[in-house]
């Protein structure tokens, strides 16, 4: 009978056999090189990672191909905008005129289904240019002739101050005074002399009452050469006070809201031991010139003069009223009248 020989093999041997996978561990363990199969097994080969690369570049590719027909969808859309203001014209000036709600007197007449819609109408209809200007900044005006408005009460200072800040009756529709957040019902028409139809509003840009506004402070500090009385009517004298104390916070509340974040340097000035504030800044502003041409183009001809007949013939008698602070009736139990700037 054949002998049977038996080959001896250890529970290690035995267990590397029976799992691949315990004996590339134990090798590894014991210092023993992986063979070239696993090595090769256990890295991607040169032409999945050619085929990942191919795979990244087309995808980077789609996205720069869709950003750009997006750019262009977007530039070719002007009549398709859709957002808080009727069109994207002058959209950086829109972005930055923040909706304030408003107050008239003391009825709070905000429509809250309008609130946060829209910023002044008229930026929908010029395109408004934006100048580079350095700011005249100097205690002294060293400009030669002197800027008129620095200089003393004169008929030339007079009629240039009136003349940036002439308003004129611009007119905007029903839909224009909800998205500014009134009420039409308390808005004043226009009247039918100003040949527009019957359901268009009167406005006027803000520019003009804050100039008008710095106007009546620059009055207030020559009390020798300005009277106290509007258009000589001694009536209005117990107005002047409180005018002069509503525009100065007007241009307060407007300087707090716009809250320039322009920077101004220092330098060191001749004769001088602390350093010296530049206020000569560099800005872009809107160009003003531009403005007012707009506004006289674009006005209601003749439409201060035709509202005061308006007034006169009793034309507004029906019209709804807002209350009137008791305030008020107390300035004008003498008779004292007030205007519209």
């Amino acid at each position: 009978m054949p002998s049977t020989r038996y080959q001896q093999v250890s529970f290690d041997e035995d267990a590397r056999s029976l799992s691949p996978e315990i004996g590339i561990k134990e090798r590894l363990l014991h210092d023993e090189p992986l063979s070239e199969h696993h090595k090769r097994s256990q890295r991607p080969s040169l032409e999945s990672l050619k085929r990942y690369g191919v795979v990244i570049i087309t995808t980077l590719n789609l996205l720069v191909l869709a950003a750009i027909l997006f750019v262009l969808l977007a530039k070719n859309s002007a009549n398709k905008y859709v957002g808080p203001y009727k069109t994207d014209r002058n959209i950086v000036i829109k972005e930055s005129t923040y909706y304030c709600k408003a107050t008239f007197f003391s009825i709070n007449i905000v429509l809250p289904s309008t609130a946060n819609t829209s910023a002044a109408p008229f930026l929908d209809r010029l395109d408004v240019p934006i100048k580079d200007i350095k700011v005249n900044g100097f205690l002294l005006d060293l400009n030669e002739p002197e800027s008129l408005y620095r200089q003393d009460p004169s008929p030339e200072v007079d009629e240039e101050w009136k003349r940036i800040q002439k308003f004129e009756y611009m007119l905007i529709t029903a839909d224009d005074v909800r998205r500014l957040g009134k009420d039409p019902k308390y808005t004043v028409k226009a009247p039918e002399s100003f040949g527009a139809g019957s359901d268009l509003y009167i406005a006027r840009t803000e520019v003009s009452h804050q100039i008008h506004c710095l106007d009546v402070l620059r009055k207030a500090s020559f009390p020798d050469y300005y009277a106290k009385t509007r258009d000589g009517v001694k009536e209005s004298i117990p107005l002047w006070r409180p005018h002069v104390m509503h525009c100065l916070h007007i241009l307060l509340q407007n300087l707090m809201c716009t809250a320039s974040m322009d920077v101004i340097t220092y330098n060191w000035m001749e004769s001088q031991y602390s350093p010296q504030p530049d206020f000569s800044i560099n800005r872009q502003c809107r160009d003003f010139d531009a403005i007012l041409r707009w506004q006289d183009e674009n006005k209601v001809p003749d439409g201060l003069k035709k509202m005061k007949e308006f007034v006169k013939e009793g034309g507004s008698f029906d019209a709804p009223r807002v209350p009137i602070p008791q305030k008020y009736l107390d300035l004008f139990a003498n008779g004292t009248v007030l205007h519209d700037d």
